[in-house]
């Protein structure tokens, strides 16, 4: 576990399936103002899978809320550079989609 730092602009939290190797997606928050976030800024995540084996991720920092759900399916293998890229631009127009049928 991580703790932040001082003026620290960008939280990142991996969420892996498996291992370290298999990165499902990184939750990116950026700091609400310029001074970054505090040391001890309390982080809160909270996970949902579903029935149809997707993963819902919400994280909490102070009053800023991410809600992500993840529609990839879960790898059983750890995958090339090049496989995480196409899974992530794949995620990004996915996660587009979903946003403007909400």
């Amino acid at each position: 576990m991580a703790e932040i730092k001082e003026g620290q602009k960008i939280i990142q939290i991996p969420i892996c399936v498996g291992s370290e190797q298999k990165i499902l997606t990184i939750i990116e928050i950026q700091a609400p103002n310029e001074r970054g976030f505090s040391q001890g800024t309390p982080v809160s995540l909270i996970c949902e899978l579903t029935e149809d084996k997707l993963l819902k991720v919400e994280t909490i920092v102070n009053s800023q809320s991410i809600k992500s759900t993840m529609i990839n399916p879960f790898s059983n293998r750890e995958i090339t550079l090049e496989e995480r890229e196409l899974y992530e631009t794949e995620k990004e127009v996915n996660n587009e989609t979903a946003f403007y049928l909400q």
